[in-house]
């Protein structure tokens, strides 16, 4: 029997639907692969996507370990895997790496400090009353094996403070405009030791340092080491510097 117009019209359907089984599904096999590239992408257990992100999604975010957008953003991940370089974390530096303990001298800004407390020439000397009350003096010092040396008259309040445990808080003149900052926080002790035998130890760096200021004194130094005898030596506990 001769087919009607409306069989002719199912039979051409079915049999375009017969051809496109034979052609390969692209849909069928993208989303294989998707699958099989989420699957690559969590056995692999090194991978970090929060990590890979930046690289691959730019400001896409990763929510809960998952990473939301098309399936092929999940290949750009799999993909910026193999140039992901790891960062390696900054090392705190050992103990005996440190001056005083305190300061870094990898740090620029520590680098800095250090340079200034061999170069200024003039340092406040803080110290606080029995009451809490501050007391602060401009001195001369000496930057020496990572303490400050002070040289002061014996019966000074600065000294008495120190004899009495007060806190002491040395900073530098600043630059300027207010800038080179160096403030040390920390301890002092009285030495046992005139600032002649200090002298007789870095007297040479010491007079270097303070020549322009000893001429304008007036006084030699030998007469300032009479005059100024006690010995004030401060250990930094703590460094503030910018």
């Amino acid at each position: 029997m001769r087919p009607t117009g409306h069989h002719q019209q199912r039979l051409a359907i079915a049999d375009e639907d017969e051809a496109v089984g034979d052609r390969p599904d692209i849909h069928s096999q993208r989303r294989r692969s998707q699958r099989g590239s989420g699957r690559r992408i969590r056995q692999d257990h090194d991978l970090t996507l929060d990590a890979l992100l930046p690289e691959a999604l730019g400001d896409q975010a990763a929510a809960g370990g998952k990473i939301h957008g098309h399936p092929s953003r999940l290949r750009a991940v799999s993909e910026a895997r193999a140039t992901v370089v790891p960062r390696e974390s900054p090392r705190t530096p050992r103990k005996e790496e440190l001056v005083s303990g305190v300061i870094d001298p990898r740090e620029p800004a520590h680098a800095k400090a250090l340079q200034l407390l061999q170069e200024r020439l003039i340092a406040w000397f803080t110290t606080v009353d029995a009451a809490g009350r501050p007391h602060a003096v401009p001195v001369w010092f000496l930057w020496h094996d990572g303490r400050v040396v002070v040289f002061s008259e014996a019966d000074t309040v600065k000294v008495k403070h120190v004899r009495r445990g007060s806190p002491v808080l040395v900073h530098l003149d600043t630059g300027r405009f207010g800038t080179e900052v160096v403030i040390l926080r920390g301890t002092a002790t009285i030495s046992e030791r005139d600032a002649a035998s200090w002298l007789a130890e870095f007297g040479e760096g010491y007079e270097k340092k303070y020549a322009a200021a000893i001429a304008d004194y007036g006084v030699p130094l030998e007469g300032i080491a009479a005059t100024f005898s006690t010995a004030i030596v401060f250990t930094p506990e703590r460094l503030q510097t910018w």
